[in-house]
């Protein structure tokens, strides 16, 4: 992003690189207070085993909770949400031991063209229930570790964070007297495998 200072020298104003720059002392100074919490490695700030606290009781329930909460449809191996608990409940001591020993492996994606807006196609995949159940219990335990380091600019599938926040924020720098923006999109981008 390019950007034009704006007269009020007191505000945080984007870079190019996408990170909020401090023009202020105590600015400066929380700055570097946070860039010194992101230069020390995530994982080192909590010594417990991570893969422990993902399979952990309390959290696979939190995380069933919300998986039920999305709804969303079964994947390639037709098991949908209100089956799963009956299936799930027998297989989970093998794959929970899975899990920790690191040899667990996902089933395959159901794949699912939608129509967008644009007249175009968006291919999605389907996860089957149990993916999703680990997916989310694992978001539930990196999500604290990691988000705090995150740009402040940064809003795409953050917790707390929208779109509609976004294009907020973006009015405030043109209210703050920024005039360039710059929108990218790669696309298709997680569709290419390497």
């Amino acid at each position: 992003m390019t950007s034009h200072r704006p007269t009020n020298e007191n505000l945080t104003r984007p870079t190019r690189t996408g990170v909020a720059c401090a023009s202020t002392a105590s600015e400066l100074q929380t700055e570097k207070s946070a860039a010194a919490a992101v230069e020390k490695p995530a994982l080192s700030r909590d010594s417990e085993n991570l893969m422990e606290r993902i399979v952990d009781r309390d959290n696979m329930e939190a995380a069933w909770k919300n998986v039920w909460a999305n709804h969303g449809a079964p994947g390639p191996d037709g098991i949908r949400l209100e089956e799963f608990l009956a299936t799930f409940r027998h297989q989970w001591p093998e794959v929970r031991r899975q899990l920790l020993e690191g040899t667990y492996q996902p089933g395959p994606a159901r794949r699912k063209s939608i129509s967008k807006p644009d007249g175009g196609q968006r291919n999605l995949g389907i996860p089957n229930v149990i993916e999703r159940l680990i997916q989310q219990a694992i978001l539930q335990v990196l999500t604290p570790i990691f988000d705090p380091g995150f740009s402040e600019s940064s809003f795409g599938f953050r917790p707390g964070r929208s779109a509609q926040e976004a294009a907020k924020q973006v009015q405030s720098y043109i209210r703050a007297g920024y005039r360039h923006c710059v929108d990218m999109d790669l696309s298709k981008f997680f569709d290419q495998s390497s």
